[in-house]
């Protein structure tokens, strides 16, 4: 590896989803991309977005109470440093995340 692109230090994403309401689509889904191969013009706001930092901030809030049948987001992102991984809620992730997740190709 050793890849950096546009300053991204991220150069893979992996995210795997479980749970949610049986018969949904989205769980179960698996998805990867290589940084390199996102759409240009997209990049920095990936980067951003899938910065451990920021992923880290995301997993230290707690999900509301009372919540069911939500989707949970196993995320993996690759640097520099190795791999990074998370455990996200749905609810803990921001509605302009999930959409740049719905964006990423399925594996």
């Amino acid at each position: 590896m050793g890849f950096v692109t546009a300053g991204c230090l991220v150069m893979m994403i992996k995210i795997s989803t479980s749970g949610g309401f049986g018969g949904l689509s989205m769980a179960g889904v698996s998805r990867v991309a290589m940084v390199e191969d996102l759409p240009a013009a997209q990049l920095d706001v990936y980067c951003k977005a899938f910065a451990p930092d920021a992923l880290q901030a995301m997993a230290q809030t707690s999900p509301p109470a009372g919540r069911a049948d939500t989707v949970t987001y196993q995320i993996t992102v690759t640097d520099a440093d190795g791999a990074h991984q998370f455990e996200l809620d749905e609810t803990q992730l921001p509605p302009d995340l999930l959409d740049l997740i719905d964006a990423l190709p399925q594996d």
